[in-house]
């Protein structure tokens, strides 16, 4: 009995020294500085946009191509019909190699004690702040992709309702596990 209780003790005195390692490491992850979402981000984004193209635009394009050659239509509605196409091949092609890396580029995070800042946009820029106070529950996502490439997505849920849900994806997965629980404990405390 009296070794048990040692052990119990010991347990407890080793789970104290964790929570207090962990306590640390939440602080440091509120530095304040800004930082880049993980350069993986692109790949998911990549492979992201490439899967809705062989979703939704493998049969846009086999319909439209039906169209043109099989059905008997007037030639001007074919050269409108290719023309088209060739420019949904080279929005897409610009879309699938170039744009992540841009928006890679434009976004950044930040977690301060007063809450979290992420900014981004290419074309469009966008600064959305979560106060610390308004953070009501967080969750970390991780699809297929996300999931192969170590990284995960915090979801903050705040009070109001205009960005009731901000996201901040393309954060490695442990990064985001201690921002989320950075977050809660200080909605705890």
């Amino acid at each position: 009995m009296l070794q048990v209780n040692r052990e119990f003790q010991a347990s407890l005195q080793a789970n104290e020294h964790t929570v207090a390692q962990g306590s640390l490491r939440s602080r440091n992850i509120a530095d304040g500085e800004w930082k880049r979402l993980h350069p993986n981000w692109i790949a998911v984004k990549r492979l992201g946009m490439l899967i809705t193209l062989g979703i939704v635009g493998t049969p846009a394009v086999v319909l439209l191509l039906l169209v043109a050659f099989v059905f008997n239509v007037n030639w001007l509605v074919r050269v409108t019909i290719v023309a088209a196409l060739v420019c949904f091949v080279l929005w897409r092609i610009w879309m699938v190699v170039w744009y992540p890396p841009l928006a890679y580029r434009h976004a950044r995070y930040t977690v301060s004690p007063l809450g979290v800042e992420f900014r981004s946009g290419v074309f469009w820029r966008s600064i959305v702040n979560v106060p610390r106070s308004r953070v009501q529950h967080t969750d970390v996502q991780q699809g297929p992709l996300l999931r192969h490439y170590g990284l995960g997505m915090l979801v903050m849920n705040t009070a109001g309702t205009h960005n009731a849900e901000v996201s901040l994806p393309g954060v490695q997965h442990g990064k985001a596990m201690r921002i989320r629980d950075y977050l809660i404990a200080e909605r705890e405390s």
